[in-house]
């Protein structure tokens, strides 16, 4: 039934190498502001040349020495600062900066769409479920994944929910459709479930997680926990 809910791909966030940069150079263009030490350069260049053109006019200074000398200092100052900032800031860096900020931008809208239309209503959609109905969608989700499943009783299933065969290759899943993480009880539940069953791994699928000390439990397990979130991608990806 989940098919019915319309489906695309997670926006994937671009990199930094998918524009040819860096972290450091990325970080030297990251602010679109001039940097401070570059006015300093232009500023001193500015003070140098300004007295050195208004000392040069000798003592009997013109009256329009002063806004000469001042107009000489300024144009000075800014175009050794403008040589300063493209030697230490080349414009195809720059270029690229911005190229990599406008993807950010398109990534954050596609994200913000992406949560409202798709991630939000599916979330909806597999917490409204019974037990029972999150072990069938579950199992339908297997099946579109390539497994051969087989789905237990409700009543005196030992532990497991469903069955999988892939690769000769046999899985055990246990579904817990709570919207709150399970805690570690539930995951060693399923690891003696898992060894009793002789399957070589084992699945818990909880759309509300696992708690701190049933992810300790599994770390090291041929366990794998399957939350909302995979449960999501496992679906965009179906």
């Amino acid at each position: 039934m989940f098919a019915q809910i319309k489906r695309t791909n997670k926006p994937v966030r671009p990199s930094l190498a998918q524009f040819g940069l860096t972290q450091k150079i990325y970080d030297k263009h990251a602010s679109d502001d001039i940097p401070g030490w570059v006015f300093c350069v232009g500023l001193l260049t500015a003070f140098v040349v300004f007295w050195s053109v208004f000392l040069n006019w000798g003592i009997e200074q013109p009256s329009w020495a002063m806004g000469a000398s001042m107009l000489i200092a300024f144009v000075a100052g800014a175009v050794v600062a403008g040589i300063v900032y493209w030697n230490f800031y080349p414009k195809e860096d720059a270029k690229r900066v911005q190229d990599y900020k406008g993807a950010l931008e398109s990534f954050e809208r596609a994200r913000r769409q992406y949560e409202e239309n798709i991630e939000r209503p599916l979330k909806e959609y597999w917490f409204n479920m019974s037990g029972r109905q999150f072990e069938v969608n579950m199992r339908d989700l297997f099946v579109q994944k390539g497994y051969e499943t087989h789905l237990t009783q409700s009543t005196n299933d030992k532990g497991v929910d469903i069955y999988l065969r892939k690769g000769g290759k046999i899985t055990i899943v246990q579904c817990k459709a709570h919207k709150k993480p399970v805690g570690p009880s539930v995951v060693r539940e399923l690891y003696g479930s898992m060894v009793s069953a002789g399957a070589d791994e084992a699945i818990l699928a909880a759309l509300g997680g696992v708690t701190t000390g049933g992810m300790q439990f599994a770390r090291g397990k041929p366990i794998k926990i399957v939350d909302i979130n995979t449960i999501i991608e496992m679906v965009s990806s179906a």
